[in-house]
């Protein structure tokens, strides 16, 4: 099994003798460092993050708005966002 884990990101692989074994004769054939080497592992997983990791944000914004009416038929909307 070939396992690494540095507190974010996780993976985990388990290699066996089937990948490297004859499909006519897979008890007596294969190797599990041979798979191994050549990267076919028979399971595995990944995990990325911290699941158990409780995040939480707060954003505070200020907004300013005003109509001024400039002439009968025209009125200028004004905002401030910040």
């Amino acid at each position: 099994m070939d396992t690494l884990d540095d507190g974010i990101y996780n993976t985990s692989r388990s290699f066996d003798s089937v990948p490297t074994a004859n499909p006519q004769d897979i008890a007596n054939t294969g190797s599990s460092i041979a798979s191994f080497r050549l990267g076919l592992p028979s399971t595995g997983s990944n995990q990325a993050g911290d699941t158990a990791a409780y995040i939480r944000r707060t954003d505070h914004a200020i907004y300013g708005q005003d109509d001024i009416k400039v002439t009968r038929k025209f009125t200028l909307d004004l905002g401030l966002r910040r």
